[in-house]
């Protein structure tokens, strides 16, 4: 069986692929607050109207059902009590990663 080696090369092009992928998560999330901003004031204008749909310069706006959520952590708190929680959260496995830092 071949042994596995690493290469300075990979080792470089990780750290530059994470840069650019905490750069790019920084602009999605601003994106996402201006979208989000947009969406309230669609919601609101809406609500205004009383209506839930409404065609405005050549584009429809329409309240829809968004997907059933639910606050798991805040719900099993209020069912099965603060220690249990505490409980199901020391016993949860832990997670393994791998972390790259220049010397």
């Amino acid at each position: 069986m071949p042994k596995l080696t690493i290469e300075q090369n990979q080792l470089t092009e990780f750290l530059s692929l994470e840069a650019e992928r905490k750069a790019l998560e920084q602009k999605a999330r601003a994106i996402a607050k201006r979208t989000d901003a947009l969406k309230a004031h669609f919601k609101t204008f809406l609500g205004e109207l009383d209506k839930q749909s409404v065609t405005r310069h050549g584009f429809r706006i329409t309240i829809v059902d968004g997907r059933p959520s639910v606050s798991w952590k805040d719900e099993f708190i209020r069912v099965a009590g603060p220690i249990a929680a505490d409980d199901v959260l020391t016993s949860a496995p832990k997670s393994k990663g791998v972390e790259v830092t220049p010397l």
